[in-house]
């Protein structure tokens, strides 16, 4: 497989500063679900840059991304739904990561080139919003010059910031939480992904087997529900 040489590029505007990512606390995403449909309502040169960026559809069990694949694009997901997992040596998958409608699929740093450490695949149809690299290298570049462009980059940039902090979060909570405690964090905090994706699936993301799954379940009331 060919791998584009990386270039030292200018990188998405800093949104906000890092800290370190609270167990429970979610990240306020600005351009994440309905925020990011309002803003692009609000300023038709923003809606119009959006417009004219090329689309994309997959059906069930397609990939956008197979592991070691160059990453050179930023997803905006319009509808459906997509996960990302891995896999160890004997073929088990990890989930780490679900994705629907609103949300922003992307890895590294945009606009710089990496190699995916991760598959993406559909699990139901897929309609997404390709914003190349090359083209938002392009929006960067001419910032100054075209406000619409530059506030696609700047939200988008809050955007992955709020993917990154969700993951660091998730990491904590598998390090730090028992497995009843991450599943009812995750009921608590009720991402819209939840209701679309089955048990077993849910129990991967978790970092538990089906079976022990299924007993936090019966020991909260669950079972049945």
């Amino acid at each position: 497989m060919h791998h584009a040489s990386i270039q030292k590029v200018s990188v998405l505007p800093a949104s906000r500063e890092l800290t370190p990512p609270s167990l429970t606390q979610a990240y306020a995403c600005l351009a994440c679900g309905p925020s990011f449909e309002q803003a692009l309502a609000a300023s038709p040169e923003m809606s119009q840059a959006f417009a004219e960026l090329p689309r994309l559809k997959l059906a069930q069990g397609q990939y956008l991304l197979h592991l070691g694949d160059d990453v050179d694009s930023t997803w905006w997901v319009a509808s459906g739904l997509a996960r990302a997992y891995v896999s160890d040596g004997r073929g088990q998958e990890r989930n780490t990561a679900f994705f629907t409608a609103g949300d922003w699929i992307g890895l590294g740093v945009p606009p710089q080139l990496v190699v995916s450490s991760v598959q993406v695949q559909a699990l139901q149809a897929l309609q997404l919003v390709r914003l190349s690299y090359a083209q938002l290298r392009q929006w960067l570049d001419k910032g100054s010059n075209n406000a619409a462009q530059y506030s696609v980059s700047a939200m988008l940039a809050d955007a992955l910031r709020e993917l990154f902090d969700r993951q660091a979060q998730r990491q904590a909570q598998l390090l730090l939480m028992s497995a009843s405690e991450r599943y009812q964090h995750l009921l608590a905090e009720a991402p819209p992904w939840l209701p679309m994706v089955a048990q077993h699936q849910v129990a991967s993301y978790l970092g538990v087997t089906d079976v022990a799954l299924s007993r936090i379940r019966k020991r909260l009331g669950l079972i049945g529900k």
